[in-house]
């Protein structure tokens, strides 16, 4: 249903190897100095809210790229632990895998746990958020980094207003992500199904 009415939602099928991402305007990915993935995810949570709401975006919907479920992966890590259970807790089923329209008031709690889905869980699928007029796509990464891309000049030009007083670092082009919150490089809390 969500993607009858957000047809421009990426979408995989990797064992058919097809891949679906729309034309975009401009892509950005912003980081946030912190010290810890704890501190991380509440930044980027609030950070993150006040973006959408300078942008004037009343809601944003989230969906995974592929047709696996929300609660597909079982994860021991704490804060893992915690983010299935809010969505537990938000009645989301064991087979449910589609769309979440979530509130700019309800966004800092959701993207706080979609940062430890997104972080610990490897075989969740890409899960993007759009407004509803699908202007901007993006996605929170395992790195906690936001990737945003703007899908016009307008929204661009939207953009980059919001993000002049947001405290969002831009990276440069052509700058990876990669995990900040280790010294050997792995992310804690990291797995996959067995």
């Amino acid at each position: 249903d969500a993607l009858v009415q957000f047809p421009d939602f990426p979408r995989a099928d990797y064992r058919a190897e097809q891949f679906f991402y729309p034309k975009i305007y401009k892509q950005y990915t912003l980081t946030l100095h912190s010290k810890t993935a704890r501190g991380h995810a509440g930044l980027l949570a609030t950070a993150f809210s006040a973006l959408v709401a300078e942008m004037q975006f009343d809601w944003l919907v989230f969906l995974g790229d592929g047709t696996t479920a929300w609660l597909y992966q079982q994860n021991d890590y704490p804060a893992a632990v915690k983010a299935r259970q809010y969505l537990v807790e938000n009645k989301t089923g064991a087979r449910f895998n589609g769309a979440f329209k979530v509130s700019v008031e309800q966004l800092p709690e959701f993207a706080r746990h979609l940062f430890w889905l997104t972080r610990c869980n490897a075989s969740l699928p890409w899960i993007h958020f759009s407004d509803g007029q699908q202007q901007v796509l993006g996605s929170i990464c395992q790195y906690g980094n936001l990737h945003f891309n703007t899908r016009s000049e307008a929204a661009d030009t939207l953009f980059k207003r919001a993000l002049a007083k947001s405290s969002f670092i831009p990276l440069g082009e052509g700058a990876q992500c990669g995990e900040s919150f280790s010294k050997k490089g792995a992310i804690k809390g990291r797995q996959t199904t067995r």
